[in-house]
């Protein structure tokens, strides 16, 4: 719980600075940067289902108690899975406007998800690592399970879109992936009229 918090707050703040130093769009929308940005607004929706629950599963803790102290995980926990889901709307709009700080926002909402998924092995792995079954799973299964499905996608969203960043400059996919120039027609020929 605490780790998601951390991570969103720190994904935000990355965002909020770049959007203040590089207000310029970026040239081209890459492909890579509509499929990672797509699998953060996966991600987003997740945290949008677990949210009632979490809401739910916090008053539940503290109904009727007062004022109860030790719940500020939980509390961070629930405002961190409602930062995310309002997060995961401005990444994917910032991305497809072709923005610095949609992408900043969306690796780092991506990357606390997967510090969230390891947090939660690691823990396993400290409370449950003599065990060999967890629930009616074995515990490797259990751990791969987990990291398959919750460690997987943050990390293929990472690469789709840091993978632009890292070379430097965005150029769009071309029907020339050789060298990717562009056929020039001569005149009002059309690619259909090869005489001309």
């Amino acid at each position: 719980m605490f780790t998601l918090a951390v991570m969103v707050a720190i994904a935000v703040f990355a965002a909020g600075w770049t959007a203040t130093n590089r207000r310029a769009r970026r040239p081209v929308l890459p492909y890579r940067h509509v499929a990672g940005v797509a699998i953060v607004a996966l991600l987003g929706w997740e945290a949008i289902v677990y949210l009632p629950g979490a809401i739910v599963g916090y008053f539940a803790l503290t109904a009727g108690l007062g004022d109860v102290s030790g719940v500020e995980v939980d509390e961070a926990f629930v405002a961190a899975l409602a930062i995310f889901a309002v997060a995961a709307v401005f990444a994917v709009v910032g991305v497809l406007q072709r923005r610095t700080w949609g992408v900043v926002l969306a690796i780092g909402l991506a990357a606390a998800r997967l510090a969230t998924t390891l947090a939660a092995v690691a823990q396993m792995l400290v409370l449950f690592g003599d065990a060999q079954v967890v629930g009616d799973m074995s515990y490797v299964a259990f751990t791969a399970t987990t990291i398959a499905l919750q460690a997987v996608p943050p990390i293929a969203a990472i690469v789709l879109l840091a993978w632009p960043l890292l070379e430097g400059r965005a150029r769009p996919e071309s029907a020339f992936p050789i060298t990717g120039e562009r056929a020039e027609w001569p005149g009002d020929a059309s690619p259909a009229d090869p005489a001309r």
